[in-house]
């Protein structure tokens, strides 16, 4: 995932969740990756790429994907308990997103 940032304090942290969703509306978790920093700089945009690893995965027809940004994952990365707000931009200019290889077949 490469996400455009900005964030309010030194000391911030993102998660990342890939899911699939199916037509029902349940959502099975297909990649997660986390990031974060004690050293940013407060007020300044940065750039983040977040690995997301998963050896293969099937889409079923008919289903879509979701992604989901968070700053807290206390189940998988230690929360940084500092508070903190940081903006994610999607623009022309911040183009956040998740690249997904594809393989047909």
């Amino acid at each position: 995932a490469r996400l455009f940032l900005m964030p309010n304090r030194t000391c911030f942290q993102v998660v990342v969740d890939l899911y699939d969703v199916g037509p029902e509306g349940g959502k099975e978790r297909i990649s997660r990756g986390q990031w974060g920093t004690r050293t940013g700089e407060a007020g300044r945009h940065v750039t983040v790429e977040i690995e997301m690893r998963t050896i293969g995965y099937r889409v079923t027809e008919g289903h879509r994907l979701r992604v989901e940004v968070s700053n807290y994952d206390t189940t998988y990365a230690f929360p940084y308990f500092e508070p903190f707000v940081v903006r994610l931009y999607h623009d022309n200019a911040h183009p956040s997103g998740v690249d997904l290889p594809v393989r047909r077949g």
